[in-house]
Order: C-alpha cells, then sequence, then structure tokens
C-alpha cells in the first residue's frame, strides 16, 4: 500500500496492465486527468473520480479500501477545502494567440463577474483562460479551476464548486458544455452567495444566466492568400503554429508552392489550434503537398495526435463527435444537411433545400439557432450580408455523418433541386458540386445530377461563376461524359472549357 494517491494508481493500473488511455476510456475520465494525478501534478481527486477509477481497476475489498485510504491521505474526500479544485497547469508549449484577445477578456472579467468564453471545439478556449489567469491575475494563489469534463452527472457539478473557499476570487469553471444547465445553476448560486468571487468558464455555449458576458474565442489569423516569402508567412499565427508542431524550420518554406501548401491547410483549417496541431503531427509521414490534398477530401488523416489530450481532443473527429452527440435529433439532422452546401449560404436556401415532411421552416429556423448558439455554424458577416458558414472540416464532418445514415444523395438532390428550380440559384448549384465527391452519392443518381448540372449551365452566363466552381463542373461533366448522345453535357462541359481558357 501506498499512501501518496499518485504512486498508488501507477501502481494499480500497471498490476492491471493498463495504460493510461485504457483506464481513462473504462473510468470515463480523460487521459490526461489520470497522466495528471500519476504525476502529483493533481492531487486532488473527488470522491465520485476514486469510485470510477476503482470501478474500472476492478478492485475490491482490501484492495479497494487501500486505494481509496491513499487518495483520502492527498486530502480528506468531500471536504469543503479549497483544494478540491486544482490548480492551474502548466502551458504546453508556446503560445501563439493574439494578447489583444486575452487583453479584451482581462478587461470583461474587470466589468463582469462571470465571463464565458465561447467558441468551436478545440479553438483555444481553455488555453486563453488559463494565460488570462497567470498573465493578468495578480493572485495566482486565489485562482482555482474546476474541469466540468471530469465530471459525469449534473448532481457532481454544484458539490464541485461548492468546494471553492471563500478567500478564492477567480474560479475557472472548464469545458462546461456537456452539463451546461447544471454548470448554469451552479455557477449563478456561487455568484449569489459568494460576493468575492469572479467566474471565467469555457463552454461551447453560454450559461444562459443574468449577469452573463460572453466572449468568442477566435481561432488564429491565417492568410487568405499565398504568402510572397517564408518570413511573411510566419507573421501568421497559424502558419507558425503549424510550423513549430511539425519540426518545420523558416527554410523548410523554400518555394511559392511549399508556401502554397501550408497556407491552404491552414486555411482549410480556419486557423482552428488543435486541427493546426492534429495536422502538423502528420506531417512527417505524408509531407505538407499530400497532407494537403488529402485533408481536401477526408478527417481520416487527422486520426491521431497526442496521447497526453483529453480522449475527446486526441483527434479532430473526436472533437467534433463531442460537440455532435450533444446536439438533439433536428439539430443533427439540420448539420448533416448542411454538409451538402458550399462555405457561405443564407437562411432562404437553409430554408429552401433543407425543409420537408421531417423538418419544418419553423423547426429548421430553431435548428439553425441552436446550431449557432452551440458554435457549430457561424454567422458569416464578412460580405455585409446575412450569411451563415461552416468551417471545411466541420462540412466533410457532417458529409461522413450523413453517409452513416445513408442521406448524401437525398440531401444533394434536394439542394441542387431547389437551386435550379424555385430557388433560382444555379450559383449555389455550381458552388454546390464544386465541394461535392461523386463517390459521395450512390451510382444510380450521378448521371441525373450531372445532366441538372449541364440543363443549368446550358442557360447560364458562365462567367458569372467563380473559377474555382467553374473548374469542379468541368472536371465533373467531362468524368460523366462515357455514355453517348450526352449531348447538353457536352456542351456545358466546352462552354466551361471556353471560360476557363
Amino acid at each position: 500500500m501506498f499512501s501518496n494517491f499518485a504512486d498508488e494508481l501507477r501502481s494499480r493500473r500497471l498490476d492491471a496492465r493498463l495504460s493510461q488511455e485504457e483506464l481513462a476510456e473504462a473510468a470515463r475520465v480523460s487521459a490526461s486527468a489520470i497522466g495528471a494525478y500519476e504525476r502529483g501534478t493533481r492531487k486532488t481527486p473527488h470522491r465520485e473520480t476514486v469510485v470510477m477509477l476503482a470501478d474500472a481497476l476492478r478492485l475490491k475489498g482490501k484492495d479497494r479500501a487501500e486505494f481509496e485510504a491513499a487518495a483520502r491521505s492527498t486530502h480528506r474526500l468531500g471536504s469543503k477545502s479549497s483544494k478540491d479544485c486544482t490548480t492551474l497547469p502548466d502551458e504546453p508549449g508556446t503560445f501563439f494567440g493574439d494578447e489583444s484577445t486575452l487583453r479584451q477578456i482581462a478587461t470583461s472579467l474587470q466589468k463582469h463577474r462571470l465571463v464565458t468564453l465561447v467558441g468551436t471545439g478545440g479553438v483555444g478556449k481553455s488555453r486563453s483562460a488559463m494565460r488570462v489567469a497567470k498573465t493578468f491575475f495578480q493572485k495566482p494563489d486565489r485562482v482555482r479551476l474546476v474541469d466540468a469534463s471530469l465530471l459525469q452527472h449534473g448532481s457532481q457539478v454544484e458539490a464541485a464548486l461548492a468546494q471553492t473557499h471563500l478567500r478564492d476570487t477567480l474560479l475557472i469553471v472548464d469545458n462546461c458544455e456537456h452539463l451546461v444547465s447544471d454548470v448554469g445553476e451552479a455557477v449563478a448560486v456561487v455568484l449569489r452567495n459568494r460576493p468575492t468571487i469572479t467566474v471565467l468558464a469555457t463552454s461551447r455555449e453560454r450559461l444562459r444566466i443574468a449577469g452573463e458576458a460572453v466572449y468568442v474565442v477566435p481561432p488564429l489569423r491565417y492568410p487568405e492568400v499565398t504568402p510572397s516569402s517564408s518570413e511573411s508567412a510566419l507573421s501568421y499565427p497559424s502558419v507558425a503554429l503549424f510550423m513549430e508542431r511539425a519540426g518545420l524550420s523558416i527554410n523548410a518554406l523554400r518555394t511559392d508552392r511549399d508556401r502554397e501548401a501550408v497556407a491552404e491547410i491552414c486555411r482549410f483549417l480556419a486557423g482552428v489550434p488543435l486541427a493546426i496541431e492534429l495536422a502538423a503531427s502528420q506531417v512527417r509521414a505524408l509531407g505538407v503537398h499530400l497532407l494537403r490534398d488529402q485533408l481536401r477530401m477526408k478527417l481520416s488523416v487527422l486520426s491521431s495526435g497526442n496521447r497526453d489530450l483529453p480522449v475527446r481532443q486526441q483527434t479532430l473527429h473526436a472533437t467534433l463527435s463531442w460537440s455532435y452527440d450533444l446536439l438533439g435529433p433536428l439539430d443533427r439532422l439540420l448539420f448533416r444537411r448542411l454538409g451538402t452546401f458550399p462555405e457561405s449560404f443564407t437562411a432562404q436556401q437553409v430554408f429552401g433545400a433543407c425543409t420537408g415532411p421531417d423538418l419544418s421552416e419553423t423547426q429548421a429556423l430553431n435548428a439553425l439557432a441552436s446550431l449557432v448558439e452551440k458554435s457549430m455554424v457561424w454567422p458569416d458577416d464578412t460580405t455585409g450580408e446575412s450569411l451563415y458558414r461552416l468551417f471545411a472540416v466541420e462540412r466533410l464532418f457532417a458529409l461522413e455523418k450523413a453517409i452513416e445514415n445513408g442521406e448524401v444523395t437525398s440531401n444533394v438532390q434536394s439542394v441542387m433541386t431547389w437551386a435550379l428550380g424555385a430557388g433560382a440559384s444555379p450559383l449555389l448549384a455550381a458552388s454546390t458540386v464544386r465541394h461535392l465527391s461523386l463517390t459521395w452519392v450512390e451510382g444510380c443518381e450521378n448521371l441525373r445530377l450531372l445532366d441538372s448540372l449541364g440543363s443549368a449551365l446550358a442557360n447560364l452566363d458562365v462567367d458569372e461563376i467563380p473559377k474555382d466552381d467553374l473548374a469542379a463542373c468541368w472536371m465533373l461533366l467531362g468524368d460523366g461524359l462515357d455514355e453517348a448522345g450526352e449531348h447538353l453535357r457536352a456542351d456545358a462541359a466546352r462552354k466551361c472549357a471556353g471560360a476557363l481558357a
């Protein structure tokens, strides 16, 4: 028996022949938490966590008693001591975020007792919260962290927050989205009963309680066009992060082709730090050019990452699944249908192409608002219009989910039918085709889609179509000319080719 919980946990895990990741999965906690407990950097396991670990290790009788005793020796289980909340972890590597973002968050904390950082998964909400506390908060010994992702049930939330001490003045409540209602209620109690405490929360949606200030954490800046030199490329935080995590030096971006590949990767990943780090981990195996090409068609290239991250963030697919699994049925349905859309779209297009017997316009409106609230869809005001957008990786994920549900063909047909009919939007049809792979569509429907596209282009001034969309249409039409007598598609293909020339 060990009196130290770190040694006790490590010994029991090794006896059970489990890796940290295997134990984390069995106990339903993060692998990073297991590592922190075994290193001794996290010394305050909650009672519920100890029970889940003991169950996962299949400890009984005397062994279980010794295991729980080791935890009690670290701190008294169930006590109201502030030690039941962890101190801030060390930062994992260089911080590439915008310092002005941190200052804005810190300023907001001076004005409001509750600030919630929201944003898409992997955008850096947790990292920003920790950085703000360490950089701008003058009493680090009075900062406490509660990682809500380690809590499995709403009943645990109030107990966890109640364990903060009255002298603590900044409470960080991290990863709230899966228990957002319970966290909101518990935070409201803390703020009401403890007037000296300020709360900084991170979540993929706001807590929705009185007095809450919401700050949307932006992704890292990424190049909209190919940088002209390696030096200017590294001025973009997303590129600098990619280069560091990939182990590449400035000299690695020797040619315009190299710079273009890295710029496209960071642009495709929309500057989301987690996605960029996972992509960078594949450079050694694939190189930047093959990685760029693979990312355009599938997320599986980002199927591995750092083992010390929480399980939900070890792959990009896991991160997106974490958000998707928290959606309601109608939200999921609309999200899958939006995967067929191009980068930006209007509410009118959503109502026209995504509604039907199983999704009314009112339900679509509510689902769209919910997806925006949960950081799955983003308002896009860059053009001055009321537009929405999906990041490219989220669109691929939505398509993967539609494939799993056997919906891709019907989703594509709905968009094409509306765009070329009542919607009178052949540009939407052309842009949709640009992001479409016919391998996703049932074979018997391919020619019908190509016929629709050929018909649209035959009656459209193709000079109005963006070059990238036009090139995609031309390639698809050319690939579909195997059968004789398809004059309409042939004419449309020649029309596209002429415009491109």
